[in-house]
This record gives C-alpha cells, sequence and structure tokens, in this order.
C-alpha cells in the first residue's frame, strides 16, 4: 500500500482530514452492511445480515444506536431496503423477493407479498431504489427474464414489467426527471449501459469495455441526460485502479478517466450531488481505508479522502447526502481476514464542500473574460456576496454586493484583478478589460 492515493489528473485538489469525521457507529458483532436509507426525520434505517438473521437499526442523526432488531427469524435472503409506510409502519424487502410489513420499530413481522413471475418462480431482488411514494426494484429469475417492479408505499400495490435480456443486469438508476431507466449490464468480458424511455423502448446499448480486465459496478444520472458509472480495472497485476465513465444518454461519451489506485475488488460505488454545480460523491475502499471523492461533472477531482482505517480493509457501499450536506457513507470493515472479525459500519463526514462557492479559486470565475461591456459570475444569485475590482496598482475601482452582473465598460483598458467574497472566502481572479 503506498502511502498516499496517486491521481492519473493533474488537477488541483483537496484532501478532507480526519476532523472531517464527525462520528462512527459500528457494530458489535460480526457482520456486513446491506443497506442504509435515511428516515423522515434525517435519522438513518441500517440493514445488516450476520450469519442467519437479518437486522434493522435505527441510528440518530448524531450517531447513537436508538434501537436495533432481528426484523424475520424466518425470513430467508438478505434484508435489501426498508422504507416507511403512510402508517408510519415499516416496509422491508429482502433479495429472495419477500416484503414484509412491521411496526414503526421493527416489531410483528407480516409477510405482505412474494415477488413472483406468472411462471411462479421467485424473484431475485438485486437493486432497489426508494423514489416519491415507491420502491423501485430491479429483478431477475433463473431463465433469463428480467422484471423491473415497483411497490407503491401508500397502496402496497405492485406493478411489474417483464423481458428479456442476454446477459446479467447488475444494477440500474432511474431518471427522475423523465423517467427513463439506465442499467448496466455485463455479457461474456463485455460491460455496457441499457437507456430505455419511460415506456420500455430502447434508446442507447452503450458498451463501456470489451476486456477481461475491467469490471463495473455501478451507475447513475446526474442531470437529465449525463450517466455516470463507475468500476475498476486490473493494471497487469500490480493492483486495481478505479474507472469512471461519463455518457450522454443517446450513448455518445463524454470522458474515462482513472482514479484511485489500489481500490479494493468491491469497485467503487456512488451517489450523485446536484445543487449548483453538478458533481459526483464516488466512494469504495483502498486496502485498510475508506475512500470517498468529489468528482466534477467534467472528471476534474474536488477532493478526496482515505483516513477511515480499519487494519485490515474497509469498504463503502452506500453513500447518502443528508439535509445539511454531510454525506453518511455505510459499508463493512474488518481486522483481519477472518468472517468473524467484520463489521457493519456508518460514517459521517461533516463541512464537506456542498456547493461552487466552497471548492476552490479556479472554479469561481466571471465571464466572459476578456470583457468589454458587461460580465457574469458562474453561480447562484441567491448567494450572499460581494465583489471588487482593483487595478494592478492596488487601487479598488469598482465595489458591488450581491450582484452576479458588472458593467466594466467605464473601466480604461487594461488588467485587473477582480475579487469575489463569499461566506468569508476570498476568490481572486485576473479580469482582462478590452
Amino acid at each position: 500500500m503506498k502511502n498516499s492515493i496517486i491521481l492519473l489528473l493533474l488537477f488541483q485538489f483537496s484532501y478532507l482530514s480526519s476532523q472531517d469525521l464527525d462520528w462512527s457507529f459500528e457494530t458489535d458483532t460480526a457482520s456486513t452492511t446491506t443497506n442504509a436509507t435515511f428516515t423522515s426525520e434525517q435519522d438513518l434505517w441500517f440493514s445488516r445480515s450476520s450469519e442467519s438473521n437479518n437486522h434493522l437499526a435505527k441510528i440518530s442523526s448524531s450517531g447513537d444506536l436508538i434501537w436495533e432488531k432481528n426484523v424475520c427469524n424466518t425470513c430467508q435472503g438478505w434484508l435489501m431496503i426498508s422504507a416507511e409506510l403512510t402508517n408510519s409502519n415499516l416496509i422491508h424487502l429482502f433479495n429472495n423477493g419477500s416484503i414484509y410489513e412491521t411496526d414503526s420499530e421493527g416489531n410483528n413481522p407480516t409477510l405482505i407479498d412474494e415477488l413472483v413471475s406468472t411462471t411462479s418462480n421467485n424473484i431475485n431482488v438485486r437493486k432497489a431504489l426508494i423514489g416519491d411514494n415507491e420502491i423501485l426494484i430491479l429483478g431477475f429469475e433463473g431463465n433469463g427474464s428480467y422484471h423491473r417492479i415497483t411497490f407503491d408505499l401508500e397502496t402496497k400495490n405492485i406493478t411489474s414489467e417483464a423481458f428479456s435480456f442476454d446477459g446479467n443486469l447488475w444494477n440500474f438508476d432511474i431518471n427522475k426527471e423523465n423517467g427513463s431507466v439506465a442499467e448496466l449490464y455485463q455479457k461474456n468480458d463485455s460491460y455496457g449501459i441499457l437507456v430505455s424511455d419511460v415506456q420500455g423502448n430502447l434508446i442507447t446499448n452503450k458498451i463501456l469495455t470489451t476486456d477481461e480486465n475491467s469490471y463495473w459496478s455501478d451507475v447513475a444520472y446526474i442531470n437529465e441526460d449525463d450517466i455516470i458509472a463507475v468500476g475498476y480495472r486490473n493494471q497487469n497485476n500490480s493492483g486495481r485502479i478505479g474507472i469512471i465513465s461519463s455518457i450522454k444518454s443517446n450513448g455518445t461519451t463524454n470522458w474515462e478517466k482513472e482514479y484511485a489506485s489500489e481500490i479494493n475488488d468491491s469497485n467503487l460505488v456512488l451517489a450523485t450531488i446536484d445543487q449548483l454545480n453538478e458533481y459526483i460523491l464516488v466512494g469504495g475502499g483502498i486496502g485498510s481505508k475508506g475512500y470517498l471523492a468529489s468528482i466534477k461533472s467534467s472528471g476534474s477531482v474536488i477532493w478526496e479522502t482515505a483516513d477511515y482505517d480499519q487494519s485490515f480493509r474497509t469498504d463503502f457501499e452506500n453513500l447518502h447526502l443528508d439535509s445539511e450536506g454531510n454525506i453518511i457513507a455505510a459499508g463493512t470493515s474488518g481486522i483481519s481476514d477472518v468472517a468473524s472479525q467484520w463489521r457493519a459500519i456508518v460514517v459521517k463526514y461533516k463541512n464537506l464542500p456542498t456547493s461552487l462557492t466552497q471548492v476552490f479559486e479556479e472554479e469561481l470565475f466571471w465571464y466572459p473574460n476578456p470583457a468589454k461591456h458587461m460580465i457574469t459570475l458562474n453561480a447562484s444569485s441567491e448567494l450572499n456576496h460581494k465583489s471588487e475590482i482593483y487595478n494592478l496598482s492596488g487601487i479598488l475601482v469598482y465595489s458591488s454586493k450581491k450582484s452576479n452582473t458588472i458593467s466594466v465598460s467605464h473601466l480604461p483598458k487594461g488588467i485587473y484583478i477582480i475579487v469575489t467574497e463569499i461566506d468569508g472566502t476570498l476568490y481572486r481572479n485576473k479580469l482582462m478589460v478590452n
């Protein structure tokens, strides 16, 4: 293990420090993480699996265990996801397709339904997402048929669409703007992304790789038209390196780049953040340390960290953003390769960059540059900011508060320094006036 993460991109970026780690929660018995989801109060549902039981824990936003229950002694399979019903009860989906309901504290499990096909085959759940008042499910059965399933959290109705695919579908994401679906698949040594519209019509089949050294694990929309896939690539027996590919929904490649070296074989996972500036939150593991990085939609690194260390191995497998922009990372860690030494973990990082203004100076700019008449700031007009323009002699020639546009037509031709202050942070840019 090298002493630092290697980036193959020559961009300015910053590290998160251990001071950004707010709290960590670790189970006291051997188990692995299966999922984590926010409650309506911004606490966390945290599901984990041990050898014989499926546990659900409720953890407060400050990292304290509120309660933990074995949701169902007789349930088979792993607990995939838990969600709140309109009557405050909980619904629990297992990977074998069983759906159970409990009260708000995980008691009194009742079988609601079992996801089975028209041929009475059980549907194995591969991925589940919580949408607006519904759980969106991708499942498969042994004959090669796949199912897109919706479970309504208000009515408990289930709708299912079956289709055939010659390969393995690993993951998916739903475009919240137009309802299209991006599905990550593997066929022999090839990986690709199927994009379908809301009616299920195929838009594109984008091949990511056709070599036996590349493995892809997760896919997500970052806006209506751009899709991100993450994974890793074996480097000629010299370890693994993270890979991220960005494509348009029509299959056009935006970029593909390599990132952290020596990542664990659990691959990279991702979540997306869509605020003033779209950027991508990526997680995984590098040896004994959990890995997090924030990457702009253009592919450049904003910050990264690998400081949560459990001496043998740590993998962040679920990433979430709370209402204040803090990151919740859930995963699995171990102090040795013995199964009894593995624990499910939840970690909270605070005070992270959550907008364009908190990144670095080169990312905040005025345009056009050079300018003759008006310049505009590439940030939200709702930001509380002040701008000042100085000539090269250091004399203040213009000052403005909360204005995203500035007229420079009155300034003599030449080079100026424009200083923008946002929440106590100064950003300096060189400006040329023609």
